[in-house]
């Protein structure tokens, strides 16, 4: 039997998650804005009311494997504050989020 420490370098080394990641999520939305004539795209990966969350390892390693192929990449916050719909009281206040993810530029 292997230890844990062993199986996390092996599962390290595939790099099947990351590959995914990429696939399933940043493929098209990259073909997409570079067929339109953008120069980058923002990867939506949720909203938060204070601060990004930490950083996932699927999510480094994509970027990484991102800024390997030539991509300028960046994690966090983007565009403006809302109150989401289900939150907000009948004068429409409520406490803000504003979304993030990883924007990627060529």
């Amino acid at each position: 039997m292997i230890t844990a420490k062993e199986a996390l370098a092996l599962y390290d080394a595939t790099g099947v998650e990351v590959k995914q990641f990429l696939d399933d999520k940043v493929l098209q939305p990259v073909k997409d804005a570079a067929m339109s004539g953008k120069r980058e795209c923002t990867v939506h990966l949720g909203s938060n009311q204070y601060q990004p969350p930490m950083i996932t390892k699927v999510v480094e390693g994509a970027c990484f494997e991102l800024k390997r192929l030539g991509y300028m990449v960046s994690y966090g916050f983007y565009g403006e504050e809302y109150v989401p719909r289900g939150l907000a009281d009948d004068y429409g206040e409520g406490p803000k989020h504003r979304n993030y993810g990883i924007t990627v530029r060529w």
